[in-house]
């Protein structure tokens, strides 16, 4: 029994894989919507983590990143509402920002804040 109900099974599968759906070309003259912009050059630029953030306000463009570097010895913890960067102690962390906006952000040890504006 268990024989016939395993040829029965494969006997449906294969014949449901052969059977090919072709669905028709629709040509459309309509164009996007929206179209994605790519930022063609796109910058890295830098913030220091000391006791306070230089600079603590940042203009970028979309599709540039953002280096945070961290000259402390310990860690660093940058809280945004968006997710969170924990930065070791003397390393560096890197974002690249694909979204407009303002991305505000505070460091949890000294309270210092920052913004980086996206355009």
């Amino acid at each position: 029994m268990r024989h016939i109900l395993l040829i029965v099974i494969t006997l449906l599968f294969l014949v449901g894989c052969s059977q090919e759906v072709q669905q028709p070309i629709q040509e459309s003259t309509e164009l996007p919507l929206e179209v994605e912009f790519s930022n063609p050059n796109p910058k890295t630029h830098h913030i220091l983590i000391d006791y306070t953030m230089k600079p603590s306000t940042l203009n970028i463009n979309k599709g540039d990143s953002v280096v945070w570097l961290n000259t402390h010895d310990s860690y660093s913890n940058l809280i945004f509402s968006e997710f969170d960067i924990i930065i070791p102690g003397k390393t560096i962390i890197e974002k690249t920002f694909l979204s407009v906006g303002e991305y505000y952000y505070t460091a949890k040890e000294t309270g210092n804040s920052g913004i980086v504006r996206v355009n």
